[in-house]
């Protein structure tokens, strides 16, 4: 067998592994769809399949069929809702919001001018509890030993508040689904109670209790039932 028929032996197998590869990709992005509605800012509602979505995303991908090729993408700015259907009990239904953060020296809250899609987990007549999705990444070493940054991509969310009278929501901490960060337990407490919306029977519970992040909608429901407003 000569080199040039080994050659194109070669290219074909190549070819024909990123064929097969590619093919993979298409199909898992296909599943990758969930069912579910948007509604424009004019009321609209457009029922479909919905791709998985960051907070932050300008555009959210959107087909009326599972099946169909066409893809529309909608800007985030004109969309007022997103739900996503995972089963026939669990539905998250998506609003945009501004997000505030405690910075500085003295932890002064500071609004954000970003909109973000983020879902009601939790709801009292003295706060709300949200979720809000996003990709994100962490270097973890190097890759290959050539020195390069491994990187390591997981969603994860971040927690946050609302109390009565105000639009924008209080961010708390994150929670990354497989990585133990007992820093975030502590930092979404203390941002809890730097809300000064905290009553002292909660107050002392919350010390003793040590609420960690997988305790979020336990740690909601407790103060609102001794924190009445």
């Amino acid at each position: 067998m000569n080199k040039m028929l080994l050659k194109r032996i070669g290219f074909f197998k190549i070819f024909l592994t990123c064929y097969i590869f590619c093919q993979t990709i298409n199909i898992t992005n296909a599943s990758d769809y969930s069912s579910g509605w948007v509604i424009k800012n004019d009321g609209s509602r457009e029922i479909g399949f919905i791709k998985p979505f960051d907070n932050l995303d300008k555009k959210i991908f959107f087909k009326k069929n599972n099946s169909d090729k066409k893809i529309l993408a909608f800007l985030s700015t004109e969309l007022k809702e997103i739900a996503i259907i995972y089963a026939p009990n669990d539905t998250l239904i998506y609003h945009k919001f501004k997000a505030g953060q405690f910075m500085g020296f003295k932890y002064k809250l500071k609004i954000s001018d970003n909109l973000f899609w983020a879902t009601k987990k939790f709801q009292s007549t003295v706060l709300n509890g949200y979720i809000s999705y996003y990709l994100d990444s962490n270097a973890v070493g190097t890759g290959l030993g050539n020195g390069s940054k491994a990187q390591m991509q997981y969603w994860t969310k971040a927690l946050l508040v609302q109390f009565p009278g105000e639009e924008h929501l209080i961010y708390l901490s994150n929670d990354q689904p497989n990585i133990d960060f007992g820093s975030m337990d502590k930092l979404m407490r203390n941002n809890f109670e730097r809300t000064d919306r905290l009553c002292p029977e909660f107050l002392k519970l919350m010390e003793a209790k040590k609420y960690k992040v997988e305790d979020f909608i336990e740690m909601l429901t407790t103060y609102s039932n001794l924190c009445k407003g």
